[in-house]
């Protein structure tokens, strides 16, 4: 295996430019191998967020990858079709958007949408399809599965709609998954639990996560490097352990400092 496709990605020099045709992002470079967690922080309008919408071909209206590579185990995805990038999305690269619920259809019962995706991916038996959508809504911690399944996405909180979204972004078991700010609409508990089960799914499976996160708590206790951003470039990038106890950028002390407790971290 040589020295490209041994990374499930491999960012360089990613350039990102809005309709005033300044660069948002600029810089970015950076690379993933199988399993391992990357955690991009930040604050809003730092462009951590466009970095990952980027390499999903979703970036807002007026946004385009102005230069650089997005390689995805070799192959640049600025170069594929956009029947190849569809065919990639969901089975190979999934995302869980920070408002993953709104992203539901609301006249729509979650078990038909969640069959719908898992059918356009995959071939299973349907006793299979349901077993695993059952199997997925236990594993991000809502009960009566089969109650949530008839539901339609307004009889249901936005914590627990953000987490049928993550469970259908996981279902898949894919190479590389985009996590933009997954726990937000979560409460404490919850964001701990859900933290720990996209961790259980990324060593079972292989997946290799980018996680978007303001909270540096969090990217500590998860990410194995950790990318800081500011004003849409990289200010440090390196081992979590590193950045979190050495941190070489005023910046990222000014995130450290806004962390109640990082001892232990």
């Amino acid at each position: 295996m040589n020295s490209i496709t041994q990374y499930v990605l491999d960012i360089r020099n990613l350039q990102i430019t809005y309709g005033n045709n300044i660069p948002a992002v600029k810089h970015v470079s950076l690379h993933l191998k199988k399993g391992e967690i990357l955690a991009i922080v930040g604050e809003s309008g730092s462009g951590k967020t466009s970095v990952i919408r980027a390499v999903q071909d979703c970036l807002p209206a007026g946004g385009s990858v102005t230069d650089g590579e997005i390689l995805f185990f070799g192959e640049n995805l600025l170069c594929k079709t956009d029947a190849q990038k569809r065919a990639l999305c969901g089975t190979r690269i999934s995302m869980i958007f920070q408002d993953t619920g709104s992203m539901l259809n609301p006249i729509k019962p979650i078990g038909t949408q969640f069959h719908d995706y898992l059918q356009a991916h995959c071939s299973n038996s349907e006793e299979n399809l349901q077993k695993q959508m059952v199997s997925m809504i236990q594993r991000v911690h809502l009960f009566n599965p089969e109650s949530i399944l008839h539901s339609y996405p307004f009889e249901l909180s936005g914590g627990m709609r953000q987490r049928i979204g993550i469970a259908m972004a996981v279902s898949l078991s894919p190479d590389l998954l985009l996590a933009d700010e997954p726990t937000s609409a979560l409460d404490v508990t919850m964001q701990a639990q859900i933290v720990k089960e996209m961790m259980s799914v990324c060593k079972e499976t292989g997946t290799s996560i980018i996680i978007v996160t303001h909270n540096l708590g969090v990217a500590a206790y998860m990410a194995d490097f950790i990318m800081v951003m500011k004003n849409g470039v990289p200010v440090e990038y390196g081992l979590s352990e590193s950045i979190i106890r050495h941190p070489q950028h005023t910046y990222t002390r000014m995130l450290l400092d806004a962390v109640p407790d990082t001892e232990g971290l």
